[in-house]
């Protein structure tokens, strides 16, 4: 009948270690093969759907068992552990009783450059609301005072300011040489904002010679502090050769750079890029984007541009009305094209009412503005 019985699965309650018994073990006493213990085996109630599951509890440790070991023996490994950590703990405390003098020295050197350099910068922030008149009364005096103190403090953005106090007159006496200068001592600290002014003085010929390859060499440096004016600036070098030769490729590369930083007149010329073909693959669409880009920018050589391909319908749907608008923004910030083109639709009504005194306003502005053909048009409408 042995053959017939079913195997329990026992498990031994101190170490886990599973055996297989017949079913006539249960309730006996066995002995687990790994720890040697003895435990008793039961099956659960055969009413449980489980009823093939075995119960276990623990039998009491026969007295020729080895005995349990001492806690020294259990747990000596965690005590070497905990002394070595104290003997490190004491170390790193000694350590530190004698480096804190130095370290509190030191640091207190560096909580007092912050401070400085923190307090210049809020004299710079204050002094450029002063100066305009942002959220607080003008006070171009005090502003000119703070520009000073916090220039003295090593803020070179304080420095600029003041430089370009110099430059306008604003505040102080109106000295091209002295904004050069003070631009320059900024530029030499990595200033990028300096650099870039440095560039467009030497440029112009503003303050000191005008030298264009010594204006190049200070738009790249600023450019590569990823200053997106100096970008631009640069690329204007490289589309005109000025200090440079001339690579309508690396103008087109410079302006996506600048481009990429939403600085409209990069947005611009990018576009007038991929209208000409120059330096990029000829793509009016993509042109007319981005004289679109540049005119909700506020440039307004974009806005006229914009407002040119939405005449011409070039890389856009053509509305001639909308073009109107844009002519319009362009046209009262002074650009003289758009001026003319303004003129233009009021004389031919195209888009508006014919209004042929606006259009003489406005012929009027651009011929004082240079346009000569203006001047012709005018003549021609008086003539009628």
């Amino acid at each position: 009948m042995e053959n017939h019985l079913r195997t329990i699965d026992a498990v031994c309650p101190a170490c886990h270690a599973h055996q297989t018994v017949t079913e006539d073990k249960n309730g006996c006493e066995i002995r687990c093969p790994q720890c040697g213990k003895n435990f008793l085996v039961r099956m659960a109630d055969r009413q449980l759907k489980s009823w093939d599951t075995p119960t276990y509890v623990a039998a009491p440790t026969p007295k020729n068992l080895p005995e349990m070991p001492s806690l020294w023996h259990r747990m000596r490994g965690q005590f070497l552990v905990a002394a070595v950590m104290l003997v490190i703990v004491a170390a790193l405390a000694l350590f530190s009783f004698f480096l804190v003098p130095k370290k509190t020295e030191h640091a207190g050197g560096e909580t007092l450059i912050q401070t400085q350099a923190s307090i210049a910068a809020e004299e710079n922030r204050l002094a450029e609301k002063l100066l305009d008149g942002i959220g607080i009364a003008t006070d171009v005096p005090r502003a000119i005072d703070l520009f000073r103190k916090a220039a003295k403090k090593g803020n070179m953005n304080a420095q600029c300011n003041l430089a370009r106090c110099h430059l306008i007159g604003k505040g102080v006496e109106k000295s091209e040489e002295t904004a050069f200068e003070l631009y320059l001592q900024a530029a030499r600290a990595e200033n990028f904002v300096a650099q870039n002014a440095v560039g467009e003085l030497l440029d112009a010929g503003i303050g000191t010679t005008r030298q264009k390859e010594e204006a190049a060499k200070w738009y790249r440096r600023a450019a590569e502090q990823e200053y997106a004016p100096a970008q631009f600036n640069l690329g204007v070098c490289y589309a005109k050769g000025d200090g440079v030769d001339k690579d309508l490729t690396k103008a087109a590369n410079l302006y996506r750079l600048a481009a990429k930083q939403d600085y409209a007149p990069a947005l611009n010329n990018l576009g007038v890029c991929y209208a000409h073909g120059w330096g990029v693959e000829r793509d009016e669409n993509r042109a007319a984007n981005f004289f679109y880009r540049a005119a909700l920018k506020g440039s307004v050589e974009g806005k006229f541009n914009c407002g040119a391909a939405c005449y011409t319908g070039r890389g856009r749907k053509q509305d001639v009305a909308q073009g109107f608008r844009f002519f319009r923004d362009a046209a009262e910030r002074g650009c003289v094209p758009a001026q003319f083109n303004l003129a233009v639709y009021y004389e031919n009504a195209i888009a508006v009412k014919k209004n042929p005194t606006r259009a003489c306003f406005w012929y009027r502005r651009a011929l004082e503005n240079g346009d000569e053909r203006a001047g012709k048009a005018l003549l021609e409408i008086n003539g009628q």
